[in-house]
Parts: C-alpha cells; structure tokens; sequence
C-alpha cells in the first residue's frame, strides 16, 4: 500500500537559529525521500505539517508548552491531512 510522509511541525523549542535550522534541514531531506526513493517505495505523498498547523503562541492550537498540538490544533491537522489523504483515495 501507499503511505503518506509528513514532517513535524514547528513548536517554541525550534525559535533558536541552530534549532530550527536543522529542523528546516530535517524537512527537507524528509521531502526529498518521500518525493523521491518514498515514492517508489510506495510513499503517496508528503505533508508539511507547518502549513496545516503553523506555530505561533495566538492561534490556540498549541498548548501552553509550546511542544504539543492543543485539541483545536490537532483536530486542524487531522482535517488538513485527510484533505490531502482524499484525492487518493478517490482515485
């Protein structure tokens, strides 16, 4: 079967430069496989889970620790990727 590659999303602990640096380099390489040897390994396609449930302290889907997705935010990122997940399965 088909799987889907995601990458993780931003939290607070990534606002040091090194940090998030090497968080863009992870991605980016997580990127590269799934839409290049994942793919023909079976990976349908990748999610950049930043663009679903984007980081920031206002928007509520974080919890205080900065770390985890809070309900609202886990819910956005289950409804983003079954949009993504859909077309697939359609087809």
């Amino acid at each position: 079967g088909r799987s889907p590659g995601a990458a993780p999303p931003v939290s607070r602990r990534m606002t040091a430069a090194e940090y998030h640096a090497r968080w863009q380099h992870v991605n980016m390489r997580l990127r590269d496989w799934a839409t290049g040897a994942g793919a023909r390994d079976g990976v349908a396609l990748f999610v950049d889970t930043e663009k679903i449930v984007p980081f920031s302290d206002e928007n509520r889907l974080w919890e205080r620790d900065g770390l985890h997705l809070s309900a609202a935010g886990s819910r956005k990122l289950g409804e983003g990727i079954a949009a993504l997940i859909a077309p697939l399965l359609a087809a």
